[in-house]
């Protein structure tokens, strides 16, 4: 087909040589794709992110990332799905300061589409919010929540649940105190996710009195649960953590484990010989901390060779 459009004169066409470069790199020929990328006159976003996308698709992830560096010095600026394209190939090849700097570059394009609104509401505010409360950078979510009453929005369970996860991260304990007042003028103290982003945030502070009172006050799910435990250990205090596992299988909380599994192997080891289920948290803790430390080893093997 491609010889017929060749020889019809058809093959400076620019859709049709686009859905050329689309079949070749579905169909995992990605030198022939490059070859009639590298022949098409224009190159615009969409035949990039179709060369980019074809090579990860097919496992060539490091030519998709340096054909992604081709397309920044080809002054082409990127859409969602070539940054979707590259992080991939970035998860593939655990190039973790590649994939910072995109998330760098998809939130500053995020902030400027934000910022050119005309009119924003709570929910754009919170979506905001939400991106740099999970991600970072933490202070961003302290100064646009200021943004936020200055706009005369008043700031719902979303709202405050960001600010208290980021108060967390950035140990800033006297907003967070300030935020958890708002929180009980509000009337959002029983909501159970304020209360765990509440222990979560006191925990990692280092503020375990407080934790524990918010904590006693709320209703308890894994997420809470986590929390404590995991301020629970950073703090030193592990010999509590055992009675802690044991009240959480008491209420029938469902065990979704998300701590550092290092430090709860030798706790868990002990408590498994009081409740057989312990054994399954402490194996699957064990493995899980095996595995972190291969791969630790990898990647320093891995920087001493460059």
């Amino acid at each position: 087909m491609h010889t017929r459009i060749t020889y019809k004169g058809f093959d400076n066409d620019e859709v049709l040589d686009s859905m050329l470069l689309y079949m070749y790199g579905k169909c995992a020929a990605v030198a022939e794709a490059h070859e009639v990328f590298g022949k098409l006159q224009s190159r615009d976003v969409v035949s990039w992110t179709i060369l980019i996308s074809g090579y990860g698709l097919h496992g060539y992830n490091d030519k998709a990332l340096e054909m992604f560096d081709e397309m920044i010095v080809d002054n082409v600026p990127p859409n969602s799905v070539t940054y979707a394209s590259v992080l991939k190939s970035c998860i593939t090849l655990k190039t973790l300061p590649k994939g910072r700097k995109l998330h760098m570059e998809i939130a500053e394009e995020a902030q400027d589409i934000f910022d050119s609104l005309p009119n924003r509401d709570l929910v754009l505010w919170n979506t905001l919010l939400s991106g740099y409360a999970e991600f970072g950078p933490n202070n961003k979510v302290l100064h646009f929540f200021t943004h936020i009453q200055l706009d005369g929005l008043f700031p719902d369970v979303i709202t405050l649940a960001c600010i208290v996860r980021a108060c967390g991260n950035l140990k800033s304990i006297i907003i967070g105190q300030k935020i958890h007042i708002q929180i009980l003028l509000a009337g959002y103290e029983n909501d159970r996710f304020i209360a765990s982003m509440l222990v979560d945030m006191y925990a990692k502070c280092e503020y375990l009195l407080d934790a524990c009172m918010v904590f006693d006050k709320s209703k308890h799910d894994g997420i809470s649960w986590n929390a404590l435990i995991i301020g629970l250990l950073d703090c030193g205090y592990s010999s509590h953590v055992g009675n802690c596992i044991e009240k959480m299988f008491l209420e029938k909380i469902h065990v979704e484990w998300h701590c550092q599994h290092s430090k709860c192997i030798n706790v868990l080891g002990y408590a498994w010989l009081r409740h057989p289920t312990f054994f399954c948290l402490f194996f699957t803790c064990f493995s899980r901390a095996f595995e972190e430390n291969k791969e630790n080893s990898r990647v320093k093997k891995a920087s001493t060779k460059h």
